[in-house]
């Protein structure tokens, strides 16, 4: 096991450091090149944002990486895959992709996950309740899949008020980190903490501080992709075997917010007859915001829920549990 000394947290440093910096330096450049989300219909902020905090956090995460006290080349495929997405996420932020195109893309990473990256889902735990569900090489695939298309998105969908996906992704990661660091794999602990250091760098432009009139940057599509990329790979990665640290359920407990905004979205989009790719204004984050909270009140009390909802799933797990009392 590795001793964290007080010269590793230099990556740590460095990734929020570069990740501050580097929003406050290109911002200008984001909106004189066109990387900007441009108020109007559905989108009620008022001015023109630069959409690149997801790249910057992307490329924050990669260089501070390297300071990290060993090797990442076990994470190759990672950034690799997670390049792609944050790729496509900047061409759909310019160009507006077409589903279609998006999911094909989705689909394509997925499977490389599995076959490339050899982070599959090969057991679901006890979801039915009844016993540990394994599955077939086919349905690993199938399911993997599934599951990079549905969290990409469903962190996307999340992302239309100030500070709400940073600051959720934030508190999953947190709890990703503890498990991983309870359990003794300190270096994907420390691997997630330096991405969580890079992210925070961001945060603090897009948070809805008292104060505030408006985020100084958003993270764009390449940013949520790539958010919801990091949440599904050390998902599968810390509950499938040979580093399974927790049941796989936990996760959905830690991913409860974004899971469920998705599910009654698209359902109730397909109860109206209307497609589920359709973009409105009736998410979670929207429905608070017309009972009358505060964006700030809004992020605070989803960041609290998505707190409470991976404490008890913890909790829950007898191994972890064990440690915490």
């Amino acid at each position: 096991m590795l001793a964290i000394s007080s010269k590793d947290y230099l990556p740590y440093a460095i990734g929020f450091i570069i990740s501050f910096v580097l929003i406050k330096l290109l911002i200008r450049h984001a909106i004189r090149f066109g990387l900007v989300d441009v108020p109007g219909g559905r989108k009620q902020h008022h001015r023109q944002t630069a959409l690149i905090g997801g790249i910057v956090v992307f490329v924050a995460s990669c260089f501070a990486c390297l300071f990290l006290p060993f090797s990442i080349a076990p994470y190759r495929v990672f950034f690799i895959l997670a390049a792609v997405l944050v790729a496509v996420g900047v061409l759909d932020d310019l160009h507006e992709l077409s589903a279609l195109l998006r999911l094909l893309i989705q689909c394509l990473v997925g499977m490389l996950i599995v076959i490339w990256g050899h982070n599959s889902l090969a057991n679901l735990g006890d979801i039915i309740f009844v016993s540990q569900l394994h599955l077939d090489t086919v349905s690993q695939i199938i399911i993997s899949v599934c599951a990079v298309i549905g969290l990409v998105n469903a962190i996307n969908m999340l992302d239309g008020i100030d500070g709400l996906v940073s600051s959720l992704v934030i508190v999953q990661l947190s709890f990703f980190i503890y498990l991983a660091y309870s359990s003794g794999f300190i270096e994907i602990a420390s691997f997630l903490g330096v991405i969580n250091a890079a992210l925070l760098g961001f945060w603090c432009l897009n948070f809805p501080f008292p104060g505030r009139k408006h985020a100084l940057v958003f993270l764009g599509d390449a940013g949520s992709l790539f958010l919801g990329f990091i949440l599904l790979w050390f998902s599968i990665f810390l509950s499938q075997e040979p580093h399974r640290t927790v049941s796989p359920v936990i996760f959905l407990w830690i991913m409860i917010v974004p899971l469920y905004d998705m599910c009654t979205t698209i359902l109730r989009r397909i109860f109206h007859k209307k497609s589920p790719m359709l973009a409105d204004r009736e998410h979670i984050h929207f429905l608070l915001l017309k009972m009358g909270l505060s964006p700030l009140l809004t992020v605070c009390c989803l960041a609290l829920v998505t707190f409470l909802a991976s404490f008890i799933g913890i909790i829950s797990n007898t191994h972890i549990a064990s440690n915490i009392m």
